[in-house]
């Protein structure tokens, strides 16, 4: 005897779909395969799948990023409400000026046009260590400029309401705290790495796997 899942009450399916579909880490791998049963599901789904979880897009470049929001739809992007990306990357470091490539500025923008209910950012310092070696900056002068530098950006995107920063050690330096605490949003100080959970070769092999899984992820 067949079963029609769609004959199910609307409330019990969107229960399964949070059972199936909404994890307690954060998403590293696209997508599954619910999502591609048919149309009725993937629209149900989608909804659930994109709003509830976290998207861990580390070890991708800005320009990639870009990409994933791209060929997931606009409407699924302005779902999403929690991303963990890496910071945005310099030019011109030896100069001692923060500069913000184009890739890093066109990745903003996408965010604020594409991910309208985005709520959180977390993001790391590691990889603008550069610039603090170019400057001889203080880590804590380090991080206070280069955050308020940083969120003039993100501040043009209206949903925004916090960002977790991890850095190297200044998540309980109380001035770092006190000025970061000024800006239009909350900034949550965590110290230390933000856990990949991939060694550095298996991160670049998932850079190319999840690129092959974004050209699979075109709306239907």
């Amino acid at each position: 005897m067949s079963f029609n899942f769609m004959c199910l009450p609307g409330e019990l399916r969107n229960k399964i779909y949070e059972l199936v579909l909404v994890y307690q880490e954060p998403i590293r791998e696209l997508l599954p395969g619910l999502l591609f049963t048919n149309r009725a599901i993937r629209h149900e789904a989608s909804s659930i799948f994109y709003n509830q979880n976290q998207f861990h897009l580390l070890n991708l470049y800005p320009g990639q990023v870009a990409c994933f929001l791209d060929n997931m739809g606009s409407k699924n992007a302005g779902l999403i409400q929690h991303i963990i990306i890496e910071f945005p990357e310099f030019d011109n470091w030896t100069s001692g000026a923060l500069v913000l490539n184009d890739d890093s500025v066109n990745l903003i923008n996408k965010l604020k046009s594409n991910c309208t209910s985005l709520r959180t950012i977390t993001t790391s310092l590691y990889n603008a260590v550069g610039w603090k070696m170019a400057v001889h900056e203080r880590e804590d002068d380090f991080t206070i400029n280069t955050m308020k530098f940083v969120d003039a950006y993100w501040g043009g995107i209206p949903s925004l309401e916090s960002i977790v920063l991890y850095t190297r050690n200044c998540g309980s330096d109380e001035r770092v705290k006190r000025e970061l605490g000024g800006l239009g949003r909350k900034v949550i100080l965590r110290e230390g790495k933000i856990a990949s959970g991939y060694r550095a070769e298996e991160a670049r092999k998932r850079r190319f796997d999840m690129l092959a899984a974004l050209m699979r992820s075109v709306p239907f």
